[in-house]
Order: C-alpha cells, then structure tokens, then sequence
C-alpha cells in the first residue's frame, strides 16, 4: 500500500508540473497575442479549451514574474534594502529589520515584528511576555507602556499622568515563530506617528510628524506669529455675535450663464466653548435645475429646496458634553423629530479631532502652525508613491517663496511690531503643490509658473494680532487657466473678506465670509427653555437616525 501511495504521488506531481511545462510551452511558443499574424490566429482557431487555458495560465505567469521584476527594479530605484520584500521607510530613512520581516496580510495591515521594530527605530524599551495569555508587554523608557495579546482587538496602551486608553485593532497581533507581529497603525498610535501605505510598490511610509514641523516652522516664524497671534482666545469673556458665510457661482456655457447661491447667515452668544447660535440657510439653484442638477428626481428637488430655506438653533454645552439642535430640516432627515423638537447628541469621541475643553482646544491652538498646515496638506490620498515626509518637504518650499520669512520686513509704529510682505508678478514652481491651487498642465516650460501678486501686512503687539490685511491674485496655467484672488482684513473678534476663483471658460465662484464679536455679560444657554420636546439619540432606533 505505501509503494501504491508512493507511486500516485510521483503520477500527481508529474501531471501538475507537465501542466505547467505546457503551459509555459505554448506561451512561449506563441508569445502575446498582441504580437500575433494571421498564421498564429489560425492556429489558435484549432485549440481546445484546455490549450487555451494552458496558454491563459502561461500568459498569467509570465506577466506576474515581469511585474515582480518591475518592482524589484523601482524598489532598488528608491532605494529599498530589500527589494524582494515589504519595506519599511521612517521620515527620510528605510528600517534595517533582520531575519524577522515586515509583511502585508492580504488585503489587511501591514504587521511589523514587534520587537525588530523598536531595535530598527532605536527605541529602547523592556519586553515582558506572559506565555499564558499570549501577550507581549512594552516598556519604554518614559514609562509609557503598550501591551498586545495575540488574535486579540484590544490593545491597552498607558502613560504616566494619563488615563489608560484601549483602541480596537482592525488586525490583531498575531504569534508566529515565537515572535508577535503587530499592525504598523497600531504602533504608530501608540508613538503618535501617521502611516501611509503605497500599493505600486508594496512600501510603508511612516511619518514622525513632530521634527518634520519642527523644521519647516524654523522657515515660517513670522507667519507663524501672525497665525497664533490672531488666534487668541479669551475662555472667561462672554460675546453676542454675528456672521455670515456666502457662496455664489456661475457657470459658464455656450448659450446662458447659470448661477448658484448658498448663504448662512448666524449670531448668537458665546463662552469659550459653550455657545448658543441661531442660524439661517439660503440656498438657491433654480438655475441648474435642468442643466447640472437634472439628473434629480422629484422627490429630491423639493428636499434640496426644503434645505434652502432651513434654519434653527444650535446649543453646545462643554461642561455637560451635549449638544441640542432644533430645526426645521431635522423631520427632513428623521420622520419622528418634528421642527420644534430638540434633539440632542453626545459630542463626538474623545479622539475625533474636534476640542472637548478650553485646555484642549488651547493646545490645538498653541500647535497651530505653517508647518502643521503644509503636512496636512501634503498627507492626503495621491496616486503612486507615498512618501509623504519628502512630499511635504518638496511642498514646504513653495510656500517658502510664498510666506518664508525672507519675504517680511518688520518695522516699528506706535509701540506695534509691523510685518509687511509684497511680491509682483513673483513666478513660483508649479510642480509643489500641497493643496492644489496650483496644478499645471503643459510641456512648454514657459507654462509651468504660477505668477502671484498681492500684499500680507498686520501688526502685532503682545503676542496680540490687532490689524491684519491680505490681497493676492494668482494666476495658474491649468488647462483652462485660473485666477485666484483674495481679499481679507481684520483681526480675531471682526473680519471680513472674499476668495474669487475666475477659470476663463469654467465660470467664477465667490466666497465670502464676515464677522464680529462683541464682549457682553449675557451669557449662552445651556439647554432649551423647560417645557420644549427633547429627544435623546439613544432613544431613536439604531440605523434609524437621519434615515426617512
């Protein structure tokens, strides 16, 4: 019997790799079928169907081992040290990883082998590993800890003077070999870095945003005093204000110019982060109704409609961490509210991004910088490579020879520090990009500027932004040529101002915003008069909430 297994065993494996020997057989015989003449589609007019499927599978293996050396050839470009596996790369430098590789779970995380990780980034830290709950402690040298448990979603990871705090793990770590591998997200959330992963060449990018801002910034001061200087926020004070927010566009055709208009219109009161606002929607699109918007059905016209004239109040209460929304669109997007109803909802997450304190929102205003904006910018989702560190970097200089402080001068008037800045027709680079204003299409190299005229100029006494002005106009040579043009002055309790975008044969968008604020001893409401319907967003269906 074992000499019989024996012998089926050879007659498999025999069968398999004839299969594969005749595939590549008549690949290699034929060649594409691209490259095919009369005689070789004649010939394939007599194949069975398993010829063709032996020739399909030839093709297959023959386009998957040229794309793999394609690859192995634009990693080696790019400089990988391994140009056969997943790469890692940190701000400007790839990770040495040694036997234990990085490697992707198909179409999950990119899982990094824990230990080899922190040694690659010269981390420091203590490993404990607790053999029956499978779990892997890390201890670094501040005392912060992370710790990981195989096939488990929940990572614990804690910091001196803080609140442990549990994230779920979309990939669990996993055991294999006798090491733990993690998701590369999870530890970037653990070091407070961002990742990014490129597809085309199976790289993970990992970004320290710290150093990276702390080096364009060095660029930036002058602007940067300027951003925090008209950013500051009195968290005692009490204001009444007032504001509005426009947007008109038209759109340029052969036959008629159509318009569209969108106002909101808004006041209120306001306490560091408690307010009590009213608002006011204007939104007008008849004019696109049988051009742009025609593919709209009935039903949805008159809800677009309904939105245009929407209005309502909205109370945000800090302490309490709720917020209460009346209006008459909510029966629009939820049948059981009706448009004197309040309803209120919990403020989003902790880790939403959105502040939940006066510390909080100080901090994100202390942090707010050129360099931060340049990185954001630069971070989002583009097609081919992602390496955003050298992005940002190639992006930080265009706007070098924007804002950089080599552009100011500095005076003195009336005990105030004055910056002033002013360019002429000043050509830019369009190839850096960060926010896509300024795209260009051509191959003339005469069409690949950006021309920007204008003047930025504020003074500023204490760490206080008291009189700020801008006017800009820039011209982009797109494939329909664009002109932006800003104009903005005021400080951070009244401002007004408009951006233009005017395409020679796109049409003209005009947005513009104003606003003041007044210090008054009224105070904002907490929660609605007593007496007014409140309905709590737990109390609604799960699904159900905006659903009609």
């Amino acid at each position: 019997m074992k000499k019989l297994g024996f012998i089926l065993l050879v007659l498999l494996l025999l069968t398999v790799f004839s299969s594969a020997a005749l595939a590549n057989e008549l690949y290699d015989q034929y060649g594409p079928m691209y490259e095919w003449g009369d005689e070789e589609w004649a010939i394939s007019e007599e194949w069975s169907d398993e010829q063709w499927e032996d020739y399909r599978q030839g093709q297959s293996e023959v386009f998957e081992k040229e794309y793999r050396e394609r690859i192995r050839k634009a990693r080696q470009e790019l400089g990988c040290p391994d140009p056969d596996n997943v790469n890692v790369k940190l701000n400007d430098a790839y990770l040495l990883f040694d036997e234990a590789k990085p490697y992707k779970e198909g179409y999950g995380g990119t899982y990094l082998p824990l230990k080899a990780f922190f040694s690659a980034i010269g981390l420091k830290a203590d490993f404990n590993y607790d053999a029956q709950s499978r779990s892997v402690t890390v201890i670094c040298e501040d005392k912060s800890t992370l710790t990981v448990t195989a096939d488990e979603e929940v990572i614990m990871i804690t910091r001196p003077d803080e609140e442990p705090l549990e994230i779920i793990s979309w990939n669990e770590p996993m055991l294999q070999n006798g090491r733990m591998y993690v998701a590369a997200s999870d530890l970037c959330s653990f070091l407070g870095w961002d990742s990014y992963w490129d597809y085309s060449y199976e790289i993970l990018y990992m970004v320290d945003p710290k150093p990276l801002i702390e080096t364009i910034n060095k660029e930036f001061s002058t602007i940067n005093r300027l951003l925090k200087g008209s950013m500051v926020v009195d968290m005692e004070q009490s204001y009444s204000f007032t504001g509005s927010v426009s947007l008109f566009g038209t759109l340029y055709s052969d036959e008629k110019h159509d318009t569209v208009s969108a106002a909101l219109h808004y006041s209120g009161l306001q306490k560091g982060l408690d307010v009590d606002m009213s608002f006011d929607i204007k939104l007008d699109l008849k004019q696109m109704q049988d051009s742009i918007f025609s593919f709209l059905d009935d039903e949805t016209w008159s809800i677009v409609k309904s939105i245009g004239a929407g209005k309502g109040r909205l109370i945000m209460n800090s302490e309490a961490g709720t917020m209460y929304l009346q209006s008459n669109l909510l029966p629009l997007m939820e049948k059981r509210l009706g448009a004197k109803d309040w309803l209120k909802l919990d403020y989003p997450a902790q880790d939403s991004g959105m502040p939940l304190s006066g510390d909080i929102l100080q901090e994100q205003l202390d942090a707010f910088s050129m360099g931060q904006l340049i990185y954001q910018g630069s971070s989002g989702y583009y097609y081919g490579e992602r390496d955003v560190y050298a992005r940002t970097l190639e992006n930080a200089k265009l706007w070098q020879a924007i804002l950089g402080d080599a552009n100011f001068s500095q005076t003195k008037s009336g005990g105030f520090d004055v910056y002033s800045l002013s360019m002429d027709k000043k050509p830019l680079p369009g190839t850096a990009d960060p926010f896509g204003l300024f795209a260009y299409s051509g191959n003339d190299e005469s069409d690949n500027t950006t021309k920007i005229s204008g003047l930025l100029r504020f003074k500023e006494k204490d760490e206080l932004v008291t009189d700020m002005e801008i006017k800009a106009t820039a011209q982009a040579p797109v494939v329909f040529p664009v002109t932006y043009t800003l104009d903005y002055s005021g400080n951070n309790v009244k401002y007004q101002g408009y951006l233009e975008v005017k395409g020679r044969y796109l049409g003209k968008l005009l947005f513009s915003t104003e606003y003041e604020a007044k210090p008054t001893q009224e105070l904002p409401a907490s929660a609605p008069p007593t007496g007014n319907r409140v309905v709590e967003e737990q109390d609604l269906s799960p699904g159900k909430l905006f659903a009609r």
